[in-house]
């Protein structure tokens, strides 16, 4: 019988777990290094670096939405590929 208590299952925040993968992709480091500085595991660690490789690209998408500087400008998007002037009554 184990009388150990049992270890909760622990979280880590998102800029920690960027934090330990970028340091775990540097040159000089060894994924062995890095998981026993931070305490974690190589298969938690491979995890997230799959996740970040997957996910990366993502940071680089435009999320701008090209209408509303059309519409502060005085434009309004009207069908596909045209502006027309929007008349601004005082």
């Amino acid at each position: 019988m184990n009388t150990q208590p049992r270890r909760s299952r622990r979280q880590f925040t998102p800029e920690f777990k960027l934090k330990v993968v970028l340091e775990s992709m540097q040159r000089d480091t060894t994924m062995a290094t890095v998981c026993s500085r931070y305490d974690v595991s190589t298969s938690v660690l491979n995890r997230w670096r799959k996740e970040f490789a997957a996910n990366a690209a993502e940071v680089f998408t435009d999320k701008r939405d090209h209408g509303a500087r059309a519409r502060a400008q005085g434009y309004e998007l009207r069908g596909i590929g045209t502006l027309s002037l929007v008349s601004i009554v005082s």
